[in-house]
């Protein structure tokens, strides 16, 4: 997942800035600073993160997705209707040209191939944008002052006021105020250098780069300079004004200004874009230490000489006036965003000390300036700090606020960086999440990601979802719930809250972004771009790339790789969000007088008491209704089913009998969670028969740890898969019977513990027949698991996540509707990584869950994995890693350096024989001698003395020596295995209790002698109380532990010296 962090990663959610400046580069002419070139890129997906999840094309992304216009037809834009004037959405066809031919990189070509030498001309000109609203480390206007220098000529900024491109674009009225009154603070300060800034009003749009070339003719201007905005529009204008320049002797430049690593510059090995934050940010975080050049700071413009004033046509432009407002662009409260968003790059910089060197605020909530003043001081415990605790809390001062400033590039994020560094006493840049500084650079990380996204994939800034397979998603069309939404009346406290932030502060904390995006789409099921709409009309830091990359990331049509299984509780998340309630009680006045727990989720009685509307839509049921809506248009894009051919068979008995009594425990509980009970989303997590014998060790982990963590997930079991662990106990392949029984010893166990495992009842089904036993016609093993999934969620209201290494498995999932996992696409799975998958990467116990184990085992075992699941062997390089975002595996030859030795495949084996057999003695024992189970007289009590301990809680070691003393072994029993389990027994329970520690004993450190010894002691034991399991288990296991012997060992049992090497088969 992978958390996470996403929508709008906090308030850094719109700005970021590039890190070159002017050079050479292989794809472009000019690009920036450094001598080398520049990158970048970001995912996660998402919140839910379950969530997670192209040449001529119209405008932005502005659209509904309601029904489309008879006027649709092929290669035009679609017109869809919205609770305002119509706009436009790429039709499929026309985004997919854009995307193949990408606007970015015509631009890049043109510039390659431009003017290369030009007279000098009277001046030169560098036309500043609205997202470079600054005269300080300006790469563009650096590079424009330098050439008038060398040239003796003055430089003239020009700024282009286009009222249809922000119409377009959805700009907002105070986002059109704070663009002009950082201008009138630059025209200030430009002035002061001489130089003048000249504003013009252009319409209609399309005329712009005409406009910009007829001024500059008239001026005699040969040199235009710019900073490159990556939007579809945006790019399409510079490239025709490149085109306009040279056919008039211009040359034009457009630098890379606005990122820190430039678009294009971070590649995977296939050389593709990114499309998943994770890996991007690592190469990101990576590059960038390599290349800290890239945030050096522009030198300031060097001042004009005095005889402009003499000149009659640059003497003029020095009187130009900024306009008071942009007609239809009107802001009613300027006076108050004046107030709480003042102007200008010092007041950023300010802004930024602030964050990096005073504490949090906690009473700094509502419509306050972001400047910190009064606040105190400190090094150790400022905001930037505590940032990974603070960053999600809305109910306090403790992000920076600088997200309008980076939006407007009123402040640079290499400025930001360089605050960082400053503050970290650092060479190198910390990226990571477990700490304050690290997880603010993040941020600045995820605007550079969206706008690479932007890059990449132009048709997201088209109205295109990035998933086109949800682009055909039935949204509902209610009115009434979509202006409840953005009035805040939706009777959802911290949705209101939040809301009701945005209309009156022109900003909202991230966190609540995430929870109204996530309510607006997956409760309200109201299409995702109204809301980004909204948002950009209201923001004061509304940013094309970034808002659109949250609102896709919030409705599961973003990059994020995990699909919409995640959905936001709004209760649980305003709790975390408002814990001490002061945010809600701020901007919900009706319920400042409650407290508690309360305030997060009134009581009707309360609300309609308070005069608090009740709730528009009710929470529960609403996932369901969503992942519907996702198989539909899933469905409607990508036809057919599974493959009615399924290779895999199943047993017509059971050779198992663990399998078999799983079956019976399955079919006496009922797989049900109560939606009440969920707080994240509600998660069921359904397991495919290879992921149980590949990754058992991962699964048993997150079983313990999400139950440690008290989350409300689920492991599921369907019935068919366990028949399919039967049958690899009887197929023609033995290699993979241990795999096979230590799942079904394991499974057993968690059912008899009704905790949370479960396996599925034979009418827990949706075949026609009533239950999965007696499957439907032509049905396939897969399309039973499907039909498990599909149960869970269409029945039982369940949000279900398959996880499965079978392709086809995993596309008939995703025809459903049903997200799926598959760990050989995720680096290094662990129960962590599936944890993050599942609550993203910003989960606050996170920490609970254990971290990835290498993975030893024999190339046979490896080898009937693939055979057995169809599954093709990735090429490995020479470092042991697959392909970027796909998984590690170890095989069982390391080459060992001077260093410890890692695990060998014995350790891990001896690790699974401790956990394994100590199921087995434990059912043994209650089997036997049942009493001590249950206890009696004194031992009943809650008070009985520790002495009394039931042995539900003994290791194998306590039950090992109590079934091993001969006062209890039954008279009957051969003398030959009483002699063997009485004799050396301590030496007995060591090797079924110590697990692998790389401080003392382990599983090679055993002789074969004590592996074969160890394990007759354990079979005589079987054989002396008639345990079937037990026998069972050895039987398996003994082929397994050849195959580990095979592996290069020392043979004396000492151990592997530190120096030796093993070599690969």
């Amino acid at each position: 997942m992978a958390t996470p962090s996403i929508v709008y990663d906090v308030e850094l959610s719109t700005a970021s800035v590039n890190g070159p400046v002017y050079i050479d580069y292989p794809q472009s002419t000019m690009l920036i600073l450094p001598l080398s070139p520049v990158l970048h890129l970001a995912t996660k997906r998402v919140a839910l993160k379950f969530h997670l999840f192209f040449p001529r094309a119209s405008m932005t992304k502005r659209a509904l997705s309601e029904e489309v216009q008879p006027e649709e037809k092929s290669g035009k834009k679609l017109r869809l209707q919205t609770d305002g004037p119509f706009r436009k959405v790429a039709t499929p066809e026309n985004a997919a040209s854009v995307d193949r031919n990408p606007p970015f990189q015509q631009l890049l070509g043109a510039l390659n191939n431009g003017l290369k030498e030009v007279k000098k001309g009277d001046c030169t000109v560098y036309w500043m944008r609205m997202e470079d609203l600054r005269i300080e480390d300006n790469r563009a206007l650096d590079v424009a002052s330098k050439q008038a220098q060398s040239d003796g000529i003055p430089v003239i900024v020009l700024f282009v006021i286009s009222p249809q491109d922000y119409q377009a674009h959805d700009r907002g009225p105070r986002r059109i105020d704070f663009m002009l009154r950082n201008l009138r603070l630059i025209k200030k300060q430009l002035h002061e250098l001489q130089i003048p800034l000249y504003t013009i009003t252009v319409k209609p749009r399309k005329s712009v780069p005409a406009k910009v070339i007829e001024l500059l003719k008239s001026w005699g201007c040969t040199r235009l300079y710019a900073n490159i905005s990556y939007e579809v529009d945006e790019l399409r204008r510079d490239l025709r004004t490149l085109e306009l320049g040279k056919e008039n002797n211009i040359k034009c430049e457009f630098i890379q200004d606005k990122l820190i690593v430039n678009p294009g510059l971070l590649k995977t090995k296939e050389g593709k874009p990114y499309a998943v934050y994770s890996p991007w940010e690592r190469k990101w975080i990576e590059i960038l230490n390599k290349n800290l050049e890239w945030i050096e700071e522009a030198p300031k413009p060097l001042p004009n000489n005095d005889t402009i004033h003499h000149s009659k046509t640059f003497s003029a432009l020095l009187d130009c006036q900024i306009p008071e407002c942009v007609e239809g662009f009107g802001c009613s409260d300027k006076a108050q965003m004046s107030i709480y968003w003042p102007a200008g790059t010092d007041v950023a910089m300010k802004i930024l000390d602030g964050f990096l060197h005073t504490k949090v605020q906690a009473e700094r909530i509502g419509e306050t300036s972001p400047l910190s003043e009064n606040a105190e001081r400190s090094e150790k415990e400022s905001r930037i700090k505590k940032y990974t605790e603070g960053r999600n809390h809305a109910d306090a001062d403790t992000t920076s606020r600088l997200s309008p400033y980076l939006a407007s590039g009123v402040i640079s994020a290499r400025a930001c960086l360089r605050g960082v560094l400053e503050l970290s006493k650092r060479k190198n840049l910390d990226g990571s999440r477990d700490n304050g500084v690290g997880m603010w650079v993040q941020e600045i990380a995820w605007r550079d990601f969206y706008n690479h996204i932007m890059v990449s994939f132009p048709r997201v800034s088209m109205g295109r979802p990035y998933n086109e397979k949800y682009a055909d998603v039935k949204w509902e069309t209610n009115g009434d719930h979509l202006q409840a939404w953005k009035q805040g009346k939706t009777g959802v406290p911290i949705v209101d809250a939040a809301m009701r932030q945005l209309n009156q502060f022109g900003w909202m904390h991230n966190r609540c972004r995430m929870i109204v995006a996530m309510y607006l789409t997956k409760d309200l099921m109201l299409d995702w771009r109204l809301g980004e709409k909204y948002f950009m009309e209201q923001l004061i830091d509304g940013d094309l790339a970034s808002n659109n990359g949250g609102w896709q990331w919030s409705a599961s049509t973003g990059t994020d790789p995990q699909p919409y299984f995640r959905i936001f509780n709004p209760a649980s998340q305003s709790e975390k969000a408002d814990p001490s309630g002061n945010y809600i009680r701020h901007y919900v006045p009706e319920l400042s007088k409650l407290t508690g727990t309360a305030i997060h989720q009134p009581s009707a009685e309360s609300a309609s008491k308070h005069g608090y509307p009740k709730p528009i839509s009710q929470w529960a049921p609403t996932s369901a209704n969503s992942s519907s809506r996702r198989k539909n248009s899933a469905n409607k894009r990508h036809h057919g089913g599974p493959s009615k051919k399924d290779s895999r068979a199943t047993p017509t008995a059971w050779t198992d009998p663990a399998l078999k009594e799983i079956d019976e425990v399955a079919n006496s509980m009922e797989v049900d969670i109560q939606t009440s009970q969920i707080t994240t989303g509600c998660a069921s997590i359904v397991l495919d028969t290879n992921i149980l014998l590949r990754y058992l060790n991962v699964v048993q982990q997150f079983a313990n740890d999400v139950e440690k963590a008290g989350e409300p997930v689920y492991i599921v079991i369907p019935g068919i898969v366990v028949q399919e662990l039967d049958y690899q106990k009887s197929n023609e392949s033995k290699d993979l019977c241990w795999a096979a029984r230590l799942a079904s010893t394991w499974i057993l166990a968690k059912l008899k513990e009704r905790r949370n495992v479960k396996g599925q009842a034979y009418p827990e089904t949706l075949q026609q027949s009533g239950t999965w036993k007696r499957r439907d016609p032509d049905t396939t093993n897969d399309e039973l698991i499907v039909d498990c999934c599909l149960y869970l969620r269409e029945r039982k209201f369940h949000q279900v996540l398959a996880i499965s290494q079978d392709n086809n498995f995993c596309n008939a999932s995703e025809a459903q509707g049903i997200p799926t996992l598959n760990p050989r696409g995720t680096h290094q799975w662990s129960s962590k990584t599936l944890a993050r998958f599942i609550f993203g990467d910003d989960y606050p116990r996170l920490y609970l869950f254990s971290d990835s184990k290498e993975l030893f085992r024999p190339k046979r075992i490896q080898k009937a994995l693939d055979k057995e699941l169809g599954l093709v062997t990735e090429d490995v390089d020479q470092d042991g890693m697959q392909d970027e975002g796909m998984g590690m595996e170890i095989d069982d030859g390391w080459l060992v350096s001077d260093e410890p030795p890692p695990q060998h495949i014995l350790d891990d084996l001896h690790d699974q024989i401790i956990d394994h057999f100590s199921i087995l003695l434990r059912e043994l024992l209650e089997r036997a001698f049942p009493s001590l189970f249950v206890q009696s007289g004194s031992t009943a009590s809650i008070y009985a003395p520790t002495n009394s301990k039931p042995a539900v809680g003994w290791k194998a070691n306590e039950i090992i020596q109590y079934l091993c003393n001969e006062r209890r072994i039954p008279q009957n029993s051969a003398t030959e295995d009483v002699k063997l389990v009485t004799q050396d027994v301590s030496r007995f329970t060591d090797f079924f209790t110590r697990k692998y520690d790389v401080r003392g004993r382990s599983g090679q450190h055993w002789a074969r002698a004590d592996w074969n010894s160890s394990l007759r002691k354990l079979g005589a034991l079987a054989r002396i109380y008639e345990d079937g399991a037990i026998q069972n288990s050895l039987s398996q296991l003994s082929r397994q532990i050849d195959m580990a012997f095979e592996s290069p060992i020392c043979p004396t049992g000492t151990g592997l010296g530190w120096g030796f090497r093993m070599f690969k088969q």
